[in-house]
């Protein structure tokens, strides 16, 4: 299942959950490996499609997420959790 942001789960997702993923980040697809990369009518999901999280519940957040692309057809997503002691 892809879930997107615009999905009606979202909303459903982030009432129990924290979007751990960076305002900035738009799209976890790597166009360079993906499909659809090179099909100029498909160049907004990469844009504005994002569709792989870091999602917590107390007591563990996460830091420092970030993605890396060149790994498959989407980011890998990274991030350090931890908790409260």
């Amino acid at each position: 299942m892809l879930l997107n942001l615009g999905s009606p789960l979202y909303p459903r997702l982030v009432r129990d959950y924290r979007d751990e993923m960076p305002a900035g980040i738009r799209s976890s697809l790597d166009p360079g490996r993906h499909r659809l990369g090179s099909d100029p009518d498909k160049q907004d999901l990469f844009e504005t499609f994002l569709v792989d999280y870091v999602l917590t519940r107390p007591p563990y957040r996460a830091r420092d997420v970030r993605l890396a692309f060149g790994v498959s057809d989407h980011a890998a997503v990274m991030a350090e959790i931890v908790g409260n002691r």
